[in-house]
């Protein structure tokens, strides 16, 4: 699953594409290339809004976590939000 997740993000998705297109573009890989899945579109959602939560402990932590994972995370951030 991690690397048809990642094969999504990385060349199904345009980042250039509009919300419109990325939504036809997340449902039509679903169903082309993960054709048993089930709700694979919700997955990736659940998925995001997970991301987001724990992305936002992170910048509650401050000083208690590394700068380097903390850039690790903001990097994370700006690859994920182009891609939604």
């Amino acid at each position: 699953m991690g690397i048809a997740v990642k094969t999504y993000l990385d060349d199904a998705l345009k980042v250039s594409t509009s919300p419109e297109e990325r939504k036809a573009a997340k449902d039509g890989y679903a169903e082309k290339y993960l054709p048993h899945g089930v709700n694979i579109s919700e997955d990736l959602d659940v998925a995001f809004a997970f991301f987001d939560a724990l992305y936002k402990g992170i910048k509650v932590l401050g000083s208690e976590i590394s700068s380097a994972d903390v850039k690790a995370w903001d990097d994370a951030k700006v690859y994920l939000d182009a891609r939604r």
